[in-house]
């Protein structure tokens, strides 16, 4: 009894750390964005935020779609390999079949954001190009192998290091336009950090078979249609409601580095459930309900701060707005580990994807009625809604599979 108690210890000890040290993802996460925002919004207005804000919504949805279906399978995948040899060679077809969807997609992204906006039309553009290169991203595979340093030093420092340079530059007077191509170049050097730390080569694998991309394809579609209403939802209020434009992109880049954050801890966790998903499913979804609730309280009480901080005197408190988001803040976290550490731990990916391509066809289709008569307010409350819809559904599906399986 002893024994099995100290190896208990041991356990929650080391899950312990390695949520410690993804912290630090969601650390830069949230405090990033405070270097480069109030720059923007002061030297170029509401037109820079809403030109950037466009772009990085287009380029997300461009985004999911070059990450084919690896940010939602990859990680349990991994997880549940043990060989490393194995694991690179998943790691290497991953590459070879992003790169050859956003040598498509990256162009478009482009053109989609140029079009969209009026003012920092290029600037918009280059947002685009430069997030649907974070479609590229390693992070679902240090996930699945618990390795937060690769994260963080791969995926997350070059990011950090674009952002802070661009925010010094702009306050120095360089042109709007340098945040993009800075980010650019964040995206080509973590794509040569990955490859060295996974593969052992700083030579990216472009070369090689073309891999089959037709058993991406469900996770995929259905990712790209829940990044309509998450990812793209700035730019369906730019398009159908321009005045609301600003106010939602002001809270959505309060909101989108909060759930950025949440993602990071729902990684920390999937190496530890990847050994024994049954045995430890339930303390995991308790810390994962927890933890919802109090990221989103956190982003409530925290708002009136960050706003004035990210946005000066352009911009008030809305408080209707505020809950909206930060309930979206609260619903989107537990979502996002109600999938990663239920569904998908407990092998049912087929009903994950169902269940997201349901969920966001639903909440484009609302969001698209809801905008013009309800503005920033009704997008952002659509979005918290499809996102509690969704943990409804997939507890449900959770017990379900636990009970017959027990």
């Amino acid at each position: 009894m002893t024994e099995q108690r100290e190896t208990g210890v041991r356990q929650a000890a080391r899950a312990g750390r390695r949520i410690g040290a993804f912290g630090l993802v969601p650390v830069l996460a949230v405090v990033t964005p405070l270097v480069v925002i109030p720059v923007i919004s002061r030297t170029a207005g509401p037109e820079g935020i809403v030109a950037t804000a466009v772009g990085q919504s287009v380029g997300a949805v461009a985004g999911i779609a070059v990450a084919l279906g690896w940010p939602l399978l990859g990680p349990a995948l991994v997880a549940r390999t043990r060989e490393p040899a194995r694991r690179a060679v998943a790691y290497a077809d991953s590459i070879r079949g992003r790169l050859r969807v956003l040598a498509v997609l990256g162009p478009a992204s482009f053109l989609v954001g140029y079009l969209l906006v009026g003012e920092y039309a290029l600037v918009a553009g280059l947002s685009g190009l430069a997030f649907a290169g974070y479609g590229l991203t390693a992070a679902w595979f240090y996930a699945g192998t618990g390795d937060a340093r690769g994260i963080v030093v791969a995926d997350t420092l070059p990011r950090v290091g674009a952002t802070v340079v661009a925010g010094v530059a702009l306050a120095l007077g360089a042109p709007l336009g340098v945040y993009p191509l800075l980010l650019i170049a964040a995206v080509v050097l973590s794509l040569g950090l990955n490859s060295r730390r996974v593969l052992g080569t700083w030579r990216v694998p472009v070369r090689g078979p073309a891999p089959d991309l037709r058993a991406q394809l469900p996770a995929t579609g259905s990712r790209l249609l829940h990044g309509l209403y998450s990812m793209g939802s700035v730019s369906i209020v730019a398009a159908m409601a321009p005045a609301a434009a600003f106010p939602f992109a002001a809270y959505n880049r309060i909101q989108k580095p909060a759930l950025g954050a949440s993602a990071a801890f729902s990684q920390a966790l999937v190496a530890w459930l990847g050994a024994d998903p049954r045995a430890r499913l339930r303390g995991a979804l308790a810390v994962d309900l927890a933890v919802s609730v109090l990221l989103g309280a956190l982003v409530y009480l925290s708002l009136p701060l960050l706003l004035r901080i990210l946005f000066g005197d352009l911009l008030v408190l809305d408080p209707a707005l505020g809950l909206a988001t930060a309930a979206g803040v609260a619903t989107g976290t537990m979502a996002r580990c109600l999938q990663q550490h239920g569904l998908l731990m407990l092998g049912d990916e087929r009903f994950t994807t169902r269940l997201l391509a349901a969920q966001s066809a639903v909440s484009v289709a609302a969001m698209v009625a809801v905008v013009v008569p309800y503005g920033a307010l009704g997008a952002t409350v659509v979005f918290a809604a499809g996102e509690g819809v969704f943990c409804l559904v997939a507890a449900a599906r959770i017990l379900l599979l636990w009970r017959r399986d027990a």
